[in-house]
């Protein structure tokens, strides 16, 4: 099965409902497919935030990955 690509963009201020939205995600696709899940971050965010959201995608979905990826200016 073909995993499916997402992205979030966000920083600590919409950290926790991005949290929401992806433990959504997985709870109504478990079973159906899997995705690739970027988060494109701020390099400053904060490990805490960064654990939780790691948390929640392996408790919802271990076949469905993860990846953060710093933003850097070419964002600006």
């Amino acid at each position: 099965m073909d995993k499916t690509n997402i992205a979030f963009c966000f920083d600590e201020n919409l950290w926790m409902q991005v949290s929401v939205a992806i433990t959504s995600l997985l709870y109504h696709s478990k079973g159906k497919c899997s995705y690739h899940i970027y988060c494109i971050i701020p390099m400053a965010i904060n490990q805490f935030m960064r654990e939780e959201i790691e948390n929640i995608a392996k408790e919802r979905d271990s076949d469905s990955t993860l990846i953060f990826l710093e933003a850097n200016h070419d964002f600006d």
